[in-house]
């Protein structure tokens, strides 16, 4: 911390730890949309769509939410990057995301 530096409100520590959480959410949502499910559960594609809507729905709330610190933008590119990679391995989504993505950067 430079001798000029101001320290952070505590509003801008609840904002930074409210974009921290949307990031582990996501992080959360991508793991579990992605983990095998267990032996005796239904595996239907209710279930699988279900996660996938819950990793799509934690990744438009981070797109949205602002980024307060400069790092918060590479969580967004990050997200970008998924739905690029996304798209181009299951085909183009049919909701825009990643234009939507685009614009939220």
């Amino acid at each position: 911390m430079s001798d000029d530096a101001t320290p952070a409100t505590s509003e801008e520590i609840e904002e930074n730890t409210f974009v921290q959480g949307l990031y582990s959410l996501w992080l959360q949502a991508r793991a579990l949309y992605q983990a095998p499910i267990p032996d005796g559960q239904d595996d239907s594609d209710a279930l699988v769509d279900q996660r996938s809507d819950a990793a799509d729905e934690a990744a438009r709330q981070l797109l949205v939410k602002p980024a307060i610190r400069e790092y918060h933008v590479w969580y967004k590119w990050e997200v970008l990057e998924f739905f690029i990679d996304s798209d181009a391995r299951d085909g183009q989504a049919s909701d825009a995301r990643t234009i939507a993505a685009l614009g939220c950067i």
